[in-house]
């Protein structure tokens, strides 16, 4: 799989660590449990050698809309093909959930 340009990102985080999701859904980076940790997945960095987490459908001539949720760090990424007339569609939302046990690590 080919590089994307990093504008084809989404971000979707905690405070804690951060997550990069491309227009195809999947998540190219990720630090965890915090931002300073190694990284889980780096195909951002290494297409071949840094791992990514794809799940998605085995269609080709898909149109694919990301967008983040009003007032949220919720990113939807919508998979569309429509064949013989008949829509499919595949929704997938990103997010990291904030643990009530994370606090914050600055206060201002």
């Amino acid at each position: 799989m080919a590089f994307e340009p990093i504008e084809n990102y989404g971000v979707i985080g905690n405070m804690q660590s951060i997550a990069l999701v491309g227009m195809n859904g999947s998540i190219d980076f990720l630090c965890y449990p915090n931002f300073d940790s190694p990284t889980v997945f780096a195909a951002l960095l290494d297409d071949r050698r840094g791992g990514r987490f794809e799940v998605r459908p085995q269609l080709r001539n898909m149109r694919i809309r990301q967008l983040y949720l009003p007032d949220t760090n919720i990113l939807l990424t919508r998979l569309l093909r429509r064949w013989i007339s008949i829509p499919r569609k595949m929704i997938q939302r990103n997010l990291v959930e904030i643990l009530p046990t994370i606090k914050p690590i600055h206060n201002l």
